[in-house]
């Protein structure tokens, strides 16, 4: 399997993530997607405690809190994990709620959603949605609430410019969204 750049990453990376994995090379009839999922995240947690924060984000978190915003998590990775990473990196106190998958397979946000709206007891009208994804888009729309994509992440700018109009470059950039 051909190793990627960031950039070729961010062209083609997707989800279902089944299918992301398919787009990639890797054959399900030689490994299953159950023991990939399981050794990527077995991989992902080692590596988690060298990743860095975005500059400037728990700053950001702490003003949107002190202004009177409630910020939460849907998350396609595993919850428990999620709560974990946050709570390491000292920002449960700004996230109230967080709602993911009890799996390591990533799957779609979509049915996450409608729960994750009654966690955090909110009319859709009322929430900005924050993504890096073009699916991120694709659960806003289908709660119904507005959505800002947030470029660096996972997709190319151009690629979420194709589908939102709200495309932050950065932290700086999705203040004018609020």
């Amino acid at each position: 399997m051909q190793t990627k750049t960031i950039e070729e990453y961010r062209e083609i990376f997707d989800f279902p993530i089944y299918d992301y994995y398919k787009r990639v090379g890797f054959d399900f009839e030689i490994e299953s997607f159950d023991d990939l999922a399981d050794e990527f995240m077995e991989l992902y947690d080692a590596a988690l405690p060298e990743c860095k924060l975005r500059e400037g984000t728990e700053e950001f978190m702490k003003r949107l809190d002190s202004e009177g915003y409630k910020q939460s998590v849907l998350t396609a990775g595993r919850e428990s994990s999620v709560v974990k990473e946050i709570r390491d990196l000292r920002l449960n106190k700004y996230i109230k709620k967080i709602t993911g998958l009890h799996n390591n397979k990533a799957e779609s946000k979509v049915i996450l959603a409608a729960k994750h709206l009654n966690k955090i007891k909110t009319d859709a009208a009322d929430i900005l949605f924050i993504g890096d994804t073009t699916h991120d888009k694709i659960v806003a729309n289908e709660i119904g609430c507005d959505c800002v994509l947030l470029a660096g992440g996972h997709q190319s700018i151009e690629r979420l410019k194709a589908v939102n109009d709200m495309v932050a470059g950065g932290l700086k950039d999705l203040k004018k969204y609020l």
